[in-house]
């Protein structure tokens, strides 16, 4: 899968808000499985993402991010086929958290 291809799954994917309070202080939305039509074409995007990311800390770990505009796309399960989701979060509010700056 190329960038554009990805571009466009990730862009028109349906996205819910987390409201839990848990998270509230790291806001983002996701995307479910159960959500896309194809549950191949899920995981295919996300081996991509993980393909064409990039390695950033979040706070005591590390996870691959995809960046289209504004938004950045991770997933958090090491095993594709484990993989219920997808993440996206705005990345200002990750610089604004200091998320990925643990330790610094």
């Amino acid at each position: 899968m190329n960038k554009e291809e990805l571009n466009e799954l990730l862009l028109n994917a349906k996205w819910k808000t987390s409201s839990s309070k848990k998270y509230e202080k790291l806001p983002h939305q996701y995307s479910l499985k159960e959500t896309w039509t194809d549950e191949n074409l899920f995981y295919k995007v996300c081996k991509a993402i993980r393909a064409l990311g990039i390695k950033k800390p979040f706070f005591r770990t590390f996870f691959t991010y995809y960046e289209i505009g504004e938004y950045q796309y991770f997933i958090m399960n090491d095993e594709i086929e484990n993989q219920g989701l997808i993440n996206r979060a705005e990345i200002k509010n990750q610089k604004k958290y200091n998320l990925n700056n643990y330790g610094n």
